[in-house]
């Protein structure tokens, strides 16, 4: 807090960061309810203006290097749906781990404490994975157990994590994080001018070091 001809005001880093606790404080007090889960408002306090943009990035970035190794070096065949199927989940995993991120930063959680917050969370979004929202509230109380085992955890970041990411969950499949109905181009990034010569030099040098190296596996 400072003062500048008798006017209080706060540095924006200083108010940022007690907007942040504000916001995980209220998700510590939240209940299971579907009000709570589909309830993303302020969600966006936890980030820096150009997260979303870098995760939109990111995600994508995963997506095609992961269409690169399976389908152009490894020859696998994913037709529209699966492909579209695959992003998703790429793109949920990065905006988890970016929501996770920011709240057990500030929650002072660090090192390898923090990946047993993204394990948590990981395996509630796995069980919501398919789930009738009207049955979500029900699947986050079962999830309790993995507060205990296989890590007892700190119940009050237990809980702020849980109810995040059922929150991030409901956002990116029926909210304002929801992705649009992805082109031919962005499915197939093989198939594009701009990828097709990445992926080229990207594979020459394993098909030349293929051909050096005699396989090891017997078919």
């Amino acid at each position: 807090m400072h003062s500048f001809l008798g006017i209080m005001w706060e540095a924006p880093d200083s108010l940022k960061r007690k907007q942040i606790i504000e916001v995980l404080d209220h998700l510590s007090r939240e209940d299971f309810s579907l009000r709570s889960i589909t309830d993303g408002s302020r969600l966006e306090l936890l980030l820096d203006p150009f997260d979303i943009p870098k995760a939109e990035e990111e995600a994508y970035r995963r997506f095609v290097k992961y269409i690169r190794n399976r389908v152009v070096e490894k020859g696998a065949n994913f037709d529209a749906m699966a492909r579209k199927s695959i992003r998703e989940g790429i793109r949920i995993r990065v905006y988890l781990d970016m929501f996770i991120r920011s709240a057990l930063c500030h929650l002072g959680i660090a090192g390898s404490e923090r990946i047993n917050y993204n394990r948590l969370a990981y395996k509630l979004v796995k069980r919501l994975k398919g789930k009738k929202i009207g049955d979500w509230p029900q699947v986050l109380e079962k999830a309790k157990e993995f507060w205990e085992d296989p890590v007892k955890l700190d119940p009050r970041t237990a809980k702020i994590v849980t109810v995040l990411a059922a929150k991030v969950y409901y956002q990116l499949l029926y909210g304002k994080l929801r992705l649009g109905k992805p082109t031919k181009g962005e499915l197939y990034p093989e198939h594009s001018d701009v990828y097709r010569e990445v992926f080229k030099r990207r594979r020459l040098p394993r098909l030349e070091e293929s051909k050096e190296q005699p396989s090891e596996v017997t078919v």
